[in-house]
């Protein structure tokens, strides 16, 4: 019961930090999958969902830069750039280049947002035109990150689409 409410809730926040709750709809998953196997025990079955929920409840966010832990939409955009860029570019650098990257697009759609923001295409089209300026700028010519035109509007689709439900008129 512990697994499937806390899995329905994971569904209806998926869009506030989606790579943060597939993440931990994959654990829940993952321990389902073993305690049907009869590879963990009841115990430890009951101990990954209540963690889980826990999780979800009250984020941790211990994988995340300290700076950026008091703002849960940076939390939300970090999860986002670093999934993306840990995929090309592994190691520290991608992980403190994320956090640099969530705040400055905080700051980039802070910057555009306007009431109603959300339904109105050009103040998107010029968030969007922003994020990728950042993205070719800085992550790609300035700190070497190999990034494809590709991956940078996947990128900002997700950060778009994280800043729509976390960032309302």
């Amino acid at each position: 019961m512990i697994a499937s409410l806390t899995q329905r809730t994971i569904t209806e926040r998926m869009e506030e930090d989606p790579v943060y709750f597939e993440k931990i709809s994959a654990l829940i998953q993952k321990a389902i999958d073993d305690h049907r196997a009869q590879r963990i025990s009841e115990l430890e079955f009951l101990n990954i969902v209540r963690d889980a929920r826990e999780q979800v409840v009250r984020p941790r966010h211990d994988d995340v830069p300290q700076h950026l832990r008091g703002n849960d939409t940076a939390v939300a955009f970090y999860h986002a750039i670093e999934k993306h860029l840990g995929a090309v570019a592994p190691g520290a650098d991608a992980r403190a280049d994320a956090g640099e990257a969530a705040e400055a697009m905080l700051d980039i759609i802070a910057r555009r947002r306007v009431v109603n923001w959300a339904q109105r295409d050009d103040i998107q089209n010029e968030m969007r035109n922003d994020l990728d300026d950042y993205l070719f700028d800085v992550m790609r010519d300035g700190k070497g990150h190999p990034l494809t035109p590709d991956l940078m509007d996947e990128i900002i689709d997700r950060i778009l689409s994280i800043a729509r439900t976390r960032m309302p008129d």
